[in-house]
């Protein structure tokens, strides 16, 4: 799918834990319009419930914020939702790649 005109493109790093939450919510009411949703980044993705709603929403899943900078283009907006030992390497190769964290 392609980014609607207008839209803010968003990537989340951790769709499992915390992740989940924050997931659950942009899917609840997901409208590309407004948020669109350009990746979610999780070294294991399967064990998440909401795995299957990405599938079916056709929202890429990558194995890491790395794969995802080099397949689309810069998301404006990365929630990093990962285990907070991540955090710091997340967020700067997110800002590093233009994204507000």
């Amino acid at each position: 799918m392609v980014k609607p005109k207008n839209s803010i493109s968003l990537a989340l790093v951790g769709i499992g834990g915390m992740g989940y939450y924050y997931l659950k919510e942009l899917l609840k009411n997901y409208y590309p319009q407004k948020v669109f949703i350009q990746g979610a980044v999780d070294p294991y993705p399967e064990r998440s419930e909401l795995y299957p709603e990405l599938k079916r929403l056709d929202i890429p899943v990558f194995s890491s914020l790395e794969d995802l900078y080099l397949r689309r283009p810069n998301p404006e907006l990365t929630v990093i939702s990962s285990p907070i030992h991540c955090h710091v390497g997340q967020s700067s190769l997110a800002l590093q790649n233009g994204s507000h964290v």
